[in-house]
């Protein structure tokens, strides 16, 4: 079965959780959340909402190592920076770590994130 990990950023912290969808139900494996530290907290928020993207295909990597992913986030600019070929220098290293992994990148509006 495909892996779901639904993503959030907010001023001062990032979240994100891993799970599975069978039979209209959601399983949680896995949440995780993170602090920023003062140099992330001056991140534009595309910035932010990329970093969690990173960081939690960092942490679930394990998992979703040669499975689909779905990745449902609240800001469609991460969606458009995945096919776009020219970005700051921070932004195009994480989308080549992110290259290795069948992922795709869904818009969820943030009442149903």
């Amino acid at each position: 079965m495909p892996f779901h990990i639904s993503t959030d950023a907010s001023d001062t912290a990032i979240g994100a959780s891993l799970g599975q969808k069978e039979n209209l139900f959601n399983y949680a494996i896995y949440l995780i959340s993170k602090n920023l530290t003062p140099a992330k907290l001056n991140y534009t928020v595309t910035e932010k909402e990329m970093l969690v993207v990173v960081h939690a295909v960092n942490k679930f990597r394990h998992y979703i190592t040669r499975y689909q992913v779905f990745i449902h986030i609240d800001h469609l600019t991460v969606k458009y920076l995945m096919n776009k070929s020219i970005t700051n220098e921070r932004i195009t290293i994480w989308l080549l770590l992110m290259q290795e992994f069948n992922i795709t990148i869904q818009d969820r509006s943030g009442k149903e994130n």
